[in-house]
């Protein structure tokens, strides 16, 4: 309660602007929050009123961070194409392309690729992702290569057990293509696909929040 009042606090329309990296973090704070308690969509509406704001004046840096923000948030809320016009908007706004907004949003753009079943839009994204930041970064570039393969219909060389346990406490992106490369690998690879889905139950077994943001995400219910 006394985070989500401070960040509120410091972006209320009646204080004097905050700084923007300050005002960054505020969202962040709100968005991390939304996800904990499903506010997502409120949120999100609220912050677009804030790219509004620091688009007009010109901070670019700072309205490519706040649209990388808000595409999570439509993400996790289900809307799906909103998620994918802030994300490209957000990525349309990098001036050197190693901005750290544009690691967030190219992998948030791979993912809806993954859900959409387009293996030439997840191989376009990873051609210009760079060097991953971190390890759970790694894992899903390597999961969004082998979903790419399976839906090129091409072999595995590895066993994709290790990756895939691994991955299910990597948070939502991770999860979804988890959940993907399961139904992918069900009739080639029923032991990884076993194995992958009882890792993801265990896990989200302790937390229904995650489990209800899957299943928007997936279209299962809605928001």
């Amino acid at each position: 309660a006394r985070a989500r009042q401070a960040a509120q606090e410091a972006i209320a329309p009646a204080r004097p602007p905050a700084r923007p990296d300050r005002e960054v973090e505020a969202w962040r704070i709100l968005a991390a929050i939304a996800a904990a308690d499903g506010s997502e969509t409120d949120i999100a509406d609220a912050l677009e009123a804030a790219i509004v704001r620091l688009r007009r004046v010109g901070e670019r840096a700072a309205t490519g961070q706040l649209l990388a923000i808000l595409g999570r948030l439509r993400r996790d809320a289900g809307d799906l194409r909103a998620a994918e016009q802030a994300w490209r908007e957000a990525l349309a706004l990098a001036a050197t392309g190693r901005e750290p907004f544009t690691r967030e949003t190219r992998l948030g753009l791979a993912v809806i690729a993954a859900l959409d079943a387009d293996e030439r839009r997840i191989r376009a994204l990873a051609g210009g992702r760079g060097e991953a930041a971190t390890d759970a970064e790694d894992r899903a570039w390597r999961l969004l290569d082998l979903l790419a393969r399976v839906l090129q219909g091409g072999t595995l060389d590895d066993d994709p057990t290790p990756l895939l346990v691994a991955a299910v406490a990597d948070g939502t992106d991770a999860q979804v293509l988890v959940e993907l490369l399961i139904e992918a690998l069900s009739v080639h690879h029923p032991d990884a696909a076993m194995a992958a889905r009882h890792a993801l139950d265990t896990r989200l077994s302790g937390d229904p929040r995650a489990r209800e943001r899957l299943a928007r995400i997936r279209g299962r219910i809605r928001s």
